[in-house]
């Protein structure tokens, strides 16, 4: 689930598609978190260090999309709404100028990857396992899929 969530992620928020370019961010981000429940003694050996240099790592990576995002921008090459990042991006204040600084973008992605990372996958994980484990649960489900169908179909038919 972790996986998952990191993927669609990384896709809705920084616009990396799977493949090579996503698979770096993903274990700088797994020494990140791991670093964020350690004890905050900064020492080379500790987890704590380890996830400030992923930290500063990863911070160089959405700083370079940011660069490429924008470029693509000037040159009307993508959409101002493709991801999270170009969104931030295309923000305009009154006097037309830049909304955010590319420090507050690179903020705000990396808290926002952080914040949705471990609460969605353990609300998936908690959600599959609910449907599995009780079949009365399963079936309500299949039931309001079926009933929304019909609604659809009726629809249709008016």
């Amino acid at each position: 689930m972790k996986t998952l969530t990191f993927n669609l992620m990384s896709s809705l928020i920084m616009g990396i598609e799977q493949g090579s370019k996503r698979d770096v961010p993903v274990k700088l981000f797994q020494q990140l978190m791991e670093g964020l429940i350690s004890v905050p003694i900064n020492l080379p050996f500790t987890r704590f260090n380890r996830s400030l240099q992923a930290s500063e790592k990863i911070r160089e990576i959405v700083m370079d999309l940011i660069r490429e995002k924008r470029v693509a921008l000037d040159h009307q090459n993508a959409s101002p709404q493709q991801d999270l990042i170009t969104s931030l991006l295309s923000l305009r204040n009154d006097h037309n100028s830049v909304a955010l600084s590319d420090e507050e973008i690179v903020d705000n992605a990396i808290i926002i990857m952080i914040g949705g990372h471990d609460t969605s996958s353990i609300l998936l994980t908690f959600l599959i396992r609910l449907l599995a484990k009780d079949p009365s649960v399963y079936a309500g489900v299949v039931q309001g899929r079926q009933l929304n169908e019909y609604k659809k179909d009726q629809m249709i038919v008016n």
